[in-house]
């Protein structure tokens, strides 16, 4: 256990260098559901990341603790949680990725397949997928109520500049 040890520290202290930036960059809504199909976090580890009581008032700031409070959990998880964030990573920041690794993502999501076999990546893929169909649908209807209020208000000027031009 003593050697495991060692090896856990070395590869989180590898990743400190980069803790701001990760920090900085990364949401930690995005990269959670695959930490949990890896079951390197726990359901109360999400619950707790995201029902912090600041977090309306402080929304970025909240983000940046939760992501310090995730890696902080992760390193917990040794090894196993450490190359389940960096596939997290190569799946939803690649170039963050490779900026932190060196290596060109190759998207192989090794902890999942052994943690949850290849049923586990089919069930994370397609929740992915249902996740993305819903961000894409509520975008399409953000647009159209955007479309809408943009042609209401051209109905608008078109009936005032008709009346301005009458009188």
């Amino acid at each position: 256990s003593g050697t495991s040890g060692g090896v856990d520290d070395l590869c989180w202290l590898q990743l400190e260098d980069f803790r701001m930036l990760l920090i900085k960059t990364i949401d930690p809504s995005r990269i959670t559901p695959y930490l949990r199909q890896c079951q390197v976090i726990s359901a109360e580890d999400e619950e707790q990341l995201f029902n912090d009581p600041t977090s309306e008032l402080f929304l970025y700031l909240s983000t940046c603790l939760s992501l310090g409070a995730l890696l902080d959990t992760l390193q917990r998880t040794g090894v196993k949680g450490y190359t389940a964030f960096l596939e997290s990573l190569e799946l939803d920041y690649p170039d963050l990725y490779q900026r932190i690794t060196g290596k060109e993502p190759n998207k192989t999501f090794s902890i999942l397949i052994d943690t949850a076999g290849e049923s586990g990546l089919t069930q994370f893929l397609m929740s992915e997928l249902s996740r993305l169909q819903r961000a894409l649908q509520a975008e399409r209807r953000r647009r159209q109520q955007a479309c809408s209020v943009a042609k209401e208000q051209v109905c608008i000027a078109t009936r005032l500049l008709r009346n301005k031009d009458a009188h």
